[in-house]
């Protein structure tokens, strides 16, 4: 692609307007900012040059947080060659990540979810509103928001035969008297229900687990693999930190119930299925 100049070269960053949860202007990183303002007079050639390095060290990358800036700004000027080019690497840098965050989706319908995830992307990334600042902030935060919702969506598919879990189907620990607390009482991973006798080969372990998480409903399923599997806190004094409890729109004593619900459903299925 010729070399083509950026159409703006006025050094300023336009401000982010979103706020968090406290109130507070949404800030980047001086890191980010330094490399977006080291773009802004680049050729468009330079610009898919330092885009293209993936050694976080070498001088010169940019991360997500400057990309989704100069993607959303090619998007502004109509830079069509630009934005194609950022888009698509972009899109490289999430694919891996995305793969691991659905790898419990149906192999037919992976496509299709990962196709949604980036449309959501790229609609947050060009909004004109405030909508996709904290791209800007804490991109993989955001990113794997996105992934896990269209992830609840497709699971809820696959599980549609189940009727989903409400929240408020659970009782909660000042109607039974216990502490709220007692959801902290370690739930033990998947593995640690599955018969000692029973385990074997990876294939036949992956199996094992495939069954056992058929006993879970939704939405407690998802909420075990996101706990154990991807650590995903419950809560966080953090209202930046994407959590359990704000994805789920419910408080933290409900996840715990829902943790502990899982928890006794594993168990009596390690029962039923003792030998």
């Amino acid at each position: 692609m010729a070399q083509k100049p950026s159409n703006n070269k006025n050094s300023t960053l336009e401000p982010l307007t979103g706020r968090n949860a406290k109130g507070y202007d949404y800030e980047r990183s001086s890191e980010v900012e330094r490399q977006i303002l080291a773009c802004l007079s680049l050729s468009d050639t330079k610009i898919v040059a330092k885009a293209k390095l993936e050694n976080k060290e070498e001088n010169g990358y940019l991360q997500e947080e400057a990309l989704v800036y100069l993607i959303k700004k090619s998007h502004k000027e109509q830079n069509p060659g630009l934005y194609n080019d950022l888009a698509q690497m972009l899109v490289d840098r999430c694919h891996k990540r995305l793969i691991f965050r659905h790898r419990n989706i149906d192999s037919e319908a992976k496509d299709d979810a990962y196709a949604n995830v980036f449309l959501n992307l790229f609609e947050e990334i060009c909004a004109k509103d405030k909508k996709g600042d904290f791209l800007q902030v804490r991109f993989w935060v955001t990113f794997d928001r996105m992934a896990i919702d269209v992830f609840r969506t497709y699971s809820r598919k696959q599980s549609k035969d189940r009727a989903n879990l409400h929240p408020d189907s659970f009782i909660g620990a000042d109607e039974t008297g216990e502490s709220e607390d007692l959801w902290e009482t370690a739930v033990p991973l998947i593995d640690q229900n599955i018969p000692d006798n029973r385990r074997g080969s990876s294939a036949e372990m992956e199996g094992l687990k495939k069954d056992a998480y058929q006993v879970l409903k939704e939405p407690i399923r998802t909420i075990f693999l996101l706990y154990h599997y991807e650590g995903w806190p419950i809560g966080s004094i953090d209202p930046d930190d994407w959590t359990l409890s704000k994805q789920y729109k419910v408080s933290e004593k409900t996840i715990g119930n829902w943790l502990r619900k899982a928890e006794k459903d594993l168990q009596e299925w390690r029962g039923d299925h003792h030998e």
